[in-house]
């Protein structure tokens, strides 16, 4: 048949019989081949298995002993925060992995020792805490964890959900139960090392004065944040009979609530960490109110290294007293927060003596009444919310020895990142000579284009430079790694964001609320005090 197969003559009724015949036999052939290949294919396959599996049995990680197995399971804990109750985080992970990895995980105290609490939407009604199912389910996991912890020092935050809905209103016979959550914690105080509380509920403040010193010895860090409907009259007792704040291991102390719910059996000279927001509702007038705070309390915290104010300009202002500056030699961090408009707080700083104030954080407080004379200063995060780019030009101005700079964007002020970098490029003599690290963070309206001249002309003075710029809402202009590719193999560290908008999160309840893998996560860089 060669001869038709590269030609267009047809076969003969007999060629064409013997064609078929032909066919059928190499078609039988085939599927024979066909079987052979698929008996050779599981074949190959049941041998790359069995040597998968054996080149498993010979991984490093297979070879590690359980000590060291258990420090790399505690390394893999967020940093700064503490560990959700998620399946797909810290120990619960872990458990998923294999069978090996689930019992060290569970033999590793450390693991469960960490807790992010987010409580569930109906956790409280107006009359006390409540005992629904997904109460329950939270519940039984905090006491599961609690257990694994053995006698490992807890770390705890508890927060709201932001889907709970409306906080309970005060009632005039609250339940005297406390709720579930501080119950389980509570059944553990001889190991609270750092817990942060959200407390809504009289019977949970009850349940925190009930605790002395001697409850809480390991206790280093406390945080209350203290909602109008769980004081219920009880300012006196808040104020004065938290007994286990008076501890002396205490190093670190945060209140967010009422001003005249803030503590004062703190033992303040042990302090290293102190932070303060005011918050709530019906004040009495600023002149009224029978604070000591922030002076002359702060003359009692020596230690302190950090402090954080977020209040009243005005209550900052009318609480300098007529007496001898306060010097707090080891401060190295001050956060300063207005609840209201852009205030002058000159004042305030004159009556405070820093003099190794490395790192500055302004929110609505004039920067050029609060940094002179600070030209030491090292680090500087300000938000742009009613600043002028003149207002902010004149600052820097004052800061020649600045190294770092975070700018938070603001829809709310009058002028942008976009005129205060151009200011860092025009200006003569050069604004911050020593600037080398530079965030900006919620930027939508900072172009490609000014980051292009302000990090050019940052390059030739410093090669170090790094420019770390988070920008929201717009998308990508330029190539800038490609524009300073020479520059980033020198060193230069150009780390860019572009967000699109965010598209509408369905709320629902999840244990990764307030965290950043949360998907509604936005930080707040000047409340959550980022480390940069």
């Amino acid at each position: 048949m060669h001869e038709l197969l590269n030609s267009f003559q047809p076969p003969t009724e007999a060629q064409a019989h013997a064609i078929r015949a032909s066919l059928g036999r190499q078609r039988l052939e085939l599927i024979k081949l066909d079987a052979e290949i698929q008996l050779l294919l599981n074949k190959r396959e049941r041998l790359e298995h069995a040597i998968s599996s054996h080149e498993l049995l010979l991984a490093p990680i297979r070879r590690l002993p359980d000590d060291v197995l258990r420090v790399i399971f505690v390394g893999i804990l967020p940093e700064r925060r503490n560990t959700a109750l998620d399946e797909d985080e810290g120990g619960l992970l872990l458990c998923r992995v294999c069978r090996h990895w689930r019992d060290v995980a569970l033999a590793t105290p450390r693991l469960w020792a960490s807790m992010h609490i987010v409580l569930p939407s109906g956790s409280y009604d107006n009359r006390g805490p409540l005992d629904t199912p997904p109460v329950k389910q939270l519940t039984q996991r905090m006491t599961l964890w609690m257990q694994r912890s053995a006698a490992v020092p807890i770390s705890a935050t508890v927060r709201f959900s932001a889907i709970s809905g409306s906080l309970p209103s005060a009632s005039s016979t609250p339940d005297p139960t406390v709720s579930p959550f501080l119950a389980t914690l509570l059944s553990a105080t001889s190991r609270w090392e750092r817990i942060d509380l959200a407390l809504c509920h009289p019977s949970d403040i009850s349940a925190l004065l009930d605790l002395t010193a001697e409850h809480v010895q390991r206790l280093k860090s406390f945080g209350m944040r203290l909602y109008s409907t769980a004081i219920n009259r009880q300012f006196p007792a808040i104020r004065s009979d938290l007994r286990f704040l008076s501890a002396p291991s205490l190093e670190s102390f945060s209140f967010y609530g009422h001003p005249l719910a803030l503590p004062s059996t703190i033992n303040w000279p042990n302090l290293v960490s102190l932070t303060v927001r005011f918050a709530g509702r019906g004040y009495p007038p600023l002149g009224a109110m029978p604070l000591d705070f922030p002076f002359p309390l702060l003359d009692h915290c020596t230690g302190l290294e950090c402090l954080s104010i977020g209040a009243e300009g005005e209550h900052l202002r009318r609480q300098i007293p007529n007496s001898t500056p306060v010097v707090l030699s080891r401060m190295k961090t001050l956060q300063l927060s207005s609840t209201v408009d852009l205030c002058d707080l000159s004042s305030f700083r004159e009556h405070l003596q820093m003099p190794n104030l490395e790192t500055l954080t302004l929110s609505l407080v004039d920067l050029r009444s609060f940094v002179e004379p600070l030209g030491y200063l090292k680090a500087l995060s300000i938000s742009l919310a009613y600043f002028t780019a003149e207002h902010l030009r004149d600052g820097f101005r004052l800061l020649p020895a600045l190294e770092r700079l975070k700018i938070i964007s603001d829809q709310r002020g009058q002028g942008s990142e976009e005129h205060i970098l151009a200011a860092f490029v025009a200006d003569r003599p050069v604004l911050c000579p020593q600037l080398t690290h530079v965030h900006v963070i919620r930027s939508a309206r900072l172009s490609d284009n000014t980051i292009l001249d302000f990090v050019r002309s940052r390059i030739p003075r410093l090669r170090s430079f790094k420019a770390l710029l988070l920008l929201q809402q717009r998308p990508k202009q330029l190539d800038l790694p490609a524009e300073f590719s020479e520059a980033i193999a020198d060193g230069l560290v150009l780390e860019l964001v572009y967000q699109p908008p965010r598209g509408t999160v369905v709320p629902s309840y999840s244990p990764l609320e307030g965290t950043e893998r949360h998907p509604g996560w936005m930080p707040d860089p000047i409340l959550d005090g980022e480390v940069w």
